[in-house]
């Protein structure tokens, strides 16, 4: 019912998957401390700290214990950091319960986990 593979059995490079196309582009690490505006085209995904602008027109992706101590603009963002500074994203904000946003929001969805903490306006 079942053979074993056989070894003459080559993969071809269509046989593999490709990457997804909105894998993150830019990840600011843990240790990364940035200082300035930072713009992208692709999805970025902080895990360090942030001050300055940052931009996007794909997703934002702030990991629990990431500060971003600026404004920021994203097609989405999910927040499970610290942001101190105006929040917009064009499509849907998702803050998490590890979030904090102090600063005014300004989305077309938003999505709010039990234990987030938002101080400012929507």
């Amino acid at each position: 019912m079942f053979q074993k593979p056989s070894p003459d059995i080559v993969l071809s490079e269509s046989d593999v998957a490709a990457p997804a196309h909105d894998d993150v582009e830019t990840v600011v690490g843990p240790s990364v401390h940035v200082e300035g505006d930072f713009f992208s085209e692709g999805n970025i995904l902080v895990k360090g700290i942030v001050y300055g602008t940052v931009q996007t027109s794909k997703r934002l992706t702030v990991e629990p214990g990431a500060k971003i101590f600026a404004s920021v603009k994203a097609g989405v963002a999910i927040i499970s950091g610290e942001i101190k500074g105006n929040v917009k994203a064009a499509d849907r904000l998702e803050v998490t319960g590890t979030a904090r946003i102090v600063g005014d929001i300004d989305c077309q969805t938003l999505v709010v986990e039990a234990g987030a903490l938002l101080s400012g306006k929507a």
